[in-house]
C-alpha cells in the first residue's frame, strides 16, 4: 500500500524526470563569455551541445523517485541537478565534450565526470548548493576544491579535457 506522501513525492519526482527531458528538447540561451549577448546553448545550434544533451538526457534518467537506492545512497534533490545543470552552463564552452557520466552522490546530489585522454574531471552538486570538484591529469597532478572558491581554477581544468578548443598547459 503506497502512502499519500509516497505518492506525492513519486508524482513530484516524475514531474522533475518530465522537466529534464523537456529541456533535452528545448532551446537553452545563456550569456555569451563576455556576458553582455545571450547565446543559444542547444535546440536549433546544431551539434555544438552535446554536453548539456548528455547531462540532461542522463538526469531525466536518474532514479527520481526510489526511496533508497540499492548501494544506500538517496535519490537526487531536484535543487541539486538544477544547481550543477546552471554551474555548468556558466564554466563550460558550447563546443566542450559531454561527460563520461551523470550519476548520484550519497547525500543526494548530483556529479557529472569526465575520464577521457588521461584526464579526470568531476563536479558534484549537493543538495545544499555546494559544488566540490576533483581533477587528475595523465602526468598525476590532482586538485581538488570547491566552485565557489576555485571557479577559475575549475574552468581551467574543463579546458584541458580533449577536445576543449581552450586548452591550457
Amino acid at each position: 500500500m503506497t502512502t499519500t506522501t509516497d505518492s506525492e513525492t513519486e508524482s513530484q519526482h516524475r514531474l522533475i524526470r518530465e522537466i529534464f527531458q523537456s529541456l533535452a528538447e528545448r532551446e537553452i540561451w545563456v550569456r555569451d563569455v563576455d556576458n553582455t549577448s545571450p547565446v543559444a546553448l542547444m535546440g536549433k545550434t546544431g551539434d555544438d551541445t552535446a554536453w548539456l544533451e548528455f547531462v540532461t538526457r542522463e538526469m531525466a534518467s536518474l532514479p527520481w523517485y526510489e526511496l533508497n537506492l540499492p548501494d544506500g545512497r538517496t535519490p537526487p534533490l531536484p535543487r541539486a541537478a538544477v544547481g550543477l545543470i546552471s554551474l555548468l552552463a556558466t564554466v563550460l564552452e558550447r563546443d566542450t565534450i559531454a561527460p563520461s557520466s551523470v550519476n548520484t552522490t550519497w547525500p543526494g546530489g548530483v556529479a557529472v565526470e569526465w575520464h577521457i585522454g588521461g584526464v579526470d574531471l568531476e563536479v558534484a552538486c549537493q543538495p545544499d548548493g555546494t559544488v566540490e570538484f576533483s581533477f587528475e591529469d595523465q602526468l598525476g597532478e590532482e586538485y581538488e576544491g570547491t566552485a565557489m572558491e576555485d571557479m577559475v581554477q575549475l574552468r581551467q581544468f574543463i579546458s584541458r579535457l580533449p577536445g576543449s578548443r581552450k586548452r591550457t598547459g
